[in-house]
């Protein structure tokens, strides 16, 4: 009886343990802040984000396809501002980290730009409800992730965040990808190569920006774009 017994605890033991260094390995600590940048890489993009990623290059050769703003940090009342299909919105900052597999570069402002962190988030709540950019152009009073981020984030009036040539191609083979091709044909409009603009990837290379920390997503829900 005490050689099963033996046993039995022994097996319970190495199955309580494997348990909780799995539940270890996926319960990742990481510090969020007010005016933080929440930069996504999804594991296996496809159509839009995979188009983006192959267009742009990020900090640590992520592949950076989507960028939110931190709100407000704190308890229930925690949102991440995004701009995606739907609009400009606010998001649970838990369904934000969650909702996709792949990661999360947590990105703040560099301590001489911080103060540009009020004003950005009382610019970027009056835009709440803003249509999507989905042409990518300039002035339109539509926005796009970056632009989002780009458009509030102002220092002694002018933007942190420059913008550049839009590169639309992918970098690696030179060519156009089919599906810019056909999403601006749907959309009857050209392609903007060229034209000035931002993307998640560049802007994660800013100098105004350090990487606090990585975050690896497991997926809970299906992600809207």
């Amino acid at each position: 009886m005490k050689i099963i017994m033996s046993k039995y605890m022994r097996a319970v033991m190495v199955l309580t343990l494997m348990l909780f260094i799995g539940i270890s390995g996926a319960a990742q600590r990481y510090e969020i802040k007010r005016g933080d940048l929440l930069f996504k890489q999804t594991e296996s993009a496809e159509g839009f984000e995979k188009a983006v990623a192959e267009a742009t290059s990020s900090v640590e050769d992520y592949k950076f396809s989507h960028v939110g703003v931190v709100m407000n940090e704190k308890g229930e009342d925690a949102v991440v501002a995004e701009a995606v299909f739907s609009g400009v919105k606010l998001t649970p900052l838990k369904e934000f980290m969650e909702k996709d597999s792949g990661v999360i570069a947590i990105m703040r402002l560099e301590k001489p730009y911080r103060k540009a962190i009020p004003d950005a988030l009382k610019k970027i709540s009056k835009l709440i409800g803003k249509e999507y950019d989905k042409e990518f152009l300039p002035g339109n009073d539509k926005y796009y992730c970056s632009e989002l981020v780009e458009s509030c984030f102002l220092l002694n009036g002018k933007p942190i965040f420059k913008r550049q040539s839009m590169n639309f191609k992918n970098l690696e083979t030179g060519a156009m990808p089919e599906y810019w091709m056909k999403y601006f044909e749907e959309l009857g409009k050209p392609i903007p190569q060229g034209v000035d603009g931002t993307n998640p990837s560049d802007m994660s290379k800013s100098k105004a920006l350090k990487l606090v920390s990585v975050v690896r997503r497991y997926g809970t829900s299906a992600k809207e774009r």
